[in-house]
């Protein structure tokens, strides 16, 4: 398992209330390339006091229409213990909207620690 200061990984869940146990989840992002796309969605990471361990980007041509695809996933970790005021809810909410806006899926999804331990996330 990775380690780097200051955070503390242990890798369950994206949604724990306590969040104390609790410090990474995965996120992916498919849509329309556009300018600026990966700067927006960090921002709303970063903004939330969350930060990313990997990021992968990749683009490709849409089947039809002539459009570049892009996709973006990564593992987005927080330090340990989070804010009494953080609010998990609160990433999704903004992250939709602004997936919304863009015109393009974004998620947040749990990790588990074996999932860490087998190289899977």
């Amino acid at each position: 398992m990775r380690a780097s200061p200051p955070f503390v990984h242990m890798y369950t869940t994206f949604d724990s209330l306590l969040f104390f146990s609790t410090d990474a989840g995965s996120f992916t992002m498919e849509g329309a390339d556009s300018a600026g796309i990966v700067h927006k969605i960090t921002s709303v990471i970063a903004n939330h006091g969350l930060s990313l361990e990997n990021l992968d980007t990749s683009r490709q041509g849409a089947p039809f229409g002539g459009t570049t695809l892009f996709s973006m996933s990564g593992i987005i970790t927080a330090q340990n213990p989070l804010a009494s005021n953080f609010d998990p809810e609160a990433v999704r909410e903004e992250l939709q909207v602004l997936g919304d806006e863009m015109n393009c899926d974004i998620g947040l999804h749990d990790i588990e620690s074996k999932d860490i331990v087998d190289g899977a996330a």
